[in-house]
């Protein structure tokens, strides 16, 4: 909760928010919280962040970086994982090596299950 400077009540506000979509067939499952988790480290970032997950079980994962326009800006993994807490660096570069503007990126986690985002923002 925040208090707004005008009226002093309290006011409900979100940080760090990650989006979920579940890839289903005939039937609606809700991963449960601690199925897929991606966070950035630290948040805004300049020159680099540290990009956690975890998966609850051995799959193959795919982790990228897109502009707010859904331009895929970079591709940081896509490959199998096994269970458990992993880490990648982001140097605010493109897949050319070029240095991004300052600016919101998202960064999405991508499973056999599951796709998480998180949104990062680049400070030059």
């Amino acid at each position: 909760w925040g208090l707004p400077p005008a009226t002093g009540e309290a006011a409900p506000y979100f940080d760090n928010v990650a989006v979920k979509a579940v890839n289903t067939s005939t039937s609606i499952t809700i991963p449960d919280a601690t199925d897929l988790w991606v966070t950035a480290y630290p948040n805004p970032f300049n020159p680099q962040t540290t990009i956690s997950f975890s998966l609850e079980r051995n799959e193959r994962a795919s982790v990228a970086v897109y502009e707010l326009t859904g331009k895929r800006v970079m591709a940081l993994a896509d490959r199998s994982f096994v269970a458990g807490t992993h880490w990648l660096t982001w140097n605010g570069r493109d897949a050319q090596g070029r240095a991004l503007p300052s600016g919101t990126y998202i960064v999405r986690l991508q499973t056999e299950s599951s796709v998480e985002a998180r949104k990062v923002m680049l400070v030059r």
